[in-house]
């Protein structure tokens, strides 16, 4: 499955004010729930996070209905650098019209990814953050076949088979309990492996942001997501791939304890302008982050 990785998602890992600890939110001076591509470094943090996705894609008569699991360390580097690496494993169950289901539990791409974020307040108590995202996805994924033995097509691939460096720009305004943010990032795929392999992506994401208090927010927006086709193999283009998708997204974050963030969200697929015989679902999130 293909999830959108523009960030779509929503992601908050930053918690409220503790009493003689030195939380998240302490350490950043800012109590604004963010998602993860804008979150704030600070020296010594350390921090864990566990998310969950499902969702079904269809392409080319087979279709894969994914639950995955990532798991990520995020270490600051700096006061604005936070350093990640995040490992997916994925349960897929994988159908085709005459043919029996399949059950396969496999490993998902890794990915290395530095976020630099600086927060400024300007007159009125506006809050500004422009993040910088770069990022390398390594092809730890296998390849995947349908039902008939044959590799499933590459919008179906638990990987990309690619080495895909990426990089991105976010930001963010903010004053009292409204936020907007919006980022754009680019994933351009080297395939390093025969068989399928991903087309190169442009994803965008736009959220705005009501939190009216420090320990709840709601967030409600969009992404899109661009996409060239995809390849069979070397010289040959798979038809059921590229094109756009534009989700309608929406989450709530809360912090239950100091340093503890759920955020749970869902995306719905409102345009899909795909090529061939292609189709994707909704896709539902819930991710649990907290600062050691």
């Amino acid at each position: 499955m293909r999830t959108p990785i523009a960030v779509a998602a929503a992601l908050a890992v930053v918690c409220r004010v503790a009493p003689a600890r030195a939380c998240a939110v302490c350490a950043t001076a800012d109590t604004t729930l963010t998602p993860a591509s804008q979150e704030q470094s600070f020296a010594g943090r350390v921090q864990a996070t566990v998310d969950y996705r499902q969702g079904w894609v269809e392409a080319g008569g087979v279709t894969v209905d994914d639950h995955r699991l990532e798991a990520a360390m995020h270490v600051a580097a700096s006061r604005e650098v936070l350093l990640t690496l995040a490992a997916p494993l994925l349960l897929r169950d994988v159908s085709a019209p005459g043919a029996p289901a399949a059950t396969a539990l496999v490993p998902g791409d890794l990915e290395l990814r530095m976020n630099r974020v600086e927060t400024t307040f300007g007159a009125g108590g506006t809050r500004h953050r422009l993040g910088v995202l770069v990022a390398l996805d390594l092809p730890s994924a296998p390849l995947a076949r349908g039902p008939e033995g044959t590799p499933l097509p590459a919008v179906l691939q638990p990987g990309s088979g690619s080495v895909v460096p990426a990089g991105g720009l976010d930001y963010a305004i903010g004053r009292g309990a409204w936020t907007a943010y919006a980022g754009l990032s680019v994933w351009l795929p080297f395939a390093v492996r025969a068989g399928p392999h991903a087309g190169e992506s442009i994803r965008t994401s736009l959220r705005a942001q009501w939190q009216p208090s420090h320990v709840l927010a709601f967030r409600a927006g969009g992404n899109v997501n661009a996409e060239t086709a995809c390849e069979l193999s070397a010289g040959t283009i798979d038809p059921d791939s590229g094109g756009v998708v534009v989700y309608a997204a929406g989450a709530i974050a809360v912090t239950p304890l100091p340093d503890l963030v759920l955020d749970v969200g869902l995306l719905v697929p409102a345009v899909q302008a795909l090529r061939g015989d292609h189709r994707e679902g909704p896709v539902a999130t819930a991710t649990l982050a907290y600062d050691f």
